[in-house]
């Protein structure tokens, strides 16, 4: 679920997927272009559902995209993640509850809106030709429920056998 070709996060996090779908033998990549709305996520599905084949797994431009797939999901009885997994974008905090449980790639946002006032007040109080900076924060992957269908249906099953 790509975001809207004018951003270039979107745009960088779009290749990222391209190039790792590559890598995997016998993927197939769907790539449904939208925004960073809940809707352009729930529009997409509504879209997929119509044809076949379903998808297997989403990966949502960002947490809000991700939300809204998990709705139209509902809509139309496939279940997360027994039916098909889902992954988003941010590392919202409203991802990591219980309801929605929802594996994200954290880009610890707080983080950086922090380097961004502080680049930006060196270069206010700094030279008028202060070259740019960049720095780079490390991405985490928190794996949760939305993507952990099969290992758990597998879980249960042993937890089942045991009693």
């Amino acid at each position: 679920m790509a975001g809207p070709r004018y951003a270039s996060n979107a745009v960088e996090r779009q290749q990222g997927f391209l190039e790792a779908m590559a890598e995997t033998a016998g993927a197939e990549p769907l790539v449904a272009e939208g925004d960073f709305s809940a809707k352009s996520g729930a529009d997409a599905v509504h879209c997929w559902m119509a044809h076949r084949p379903h998808p297997t797994a989403v990966i949502a431009i960002n947490d809000s995209v991700a939300l809204g797939v998990l709705e139209a999901f509902g809509d139309h009885d496939v279940r997360v993640p027994a039916d098909i997994a889902l992954a988003g974008f941010d590392g919202v905090a409203l991802a990591a509850s219980r309801i929605f449980d929802l594996t994200t790639v954290d880009q610890h946002i707080d983080q950086l809106g922090q380097r961004a006032v502080r680049v930006l007040l060196r270069r206010l109080g700094g030279p008028a030709d202060a070259g740019p900076t960049r720095q780079v924060l490390r991405t985490r992957l928190l794996l949760r429920g939305s993507t952990e269908g099969p290992r758990r249906a597998a879980m249960d099953r042993s937890a089942a056998q045991a009693r």
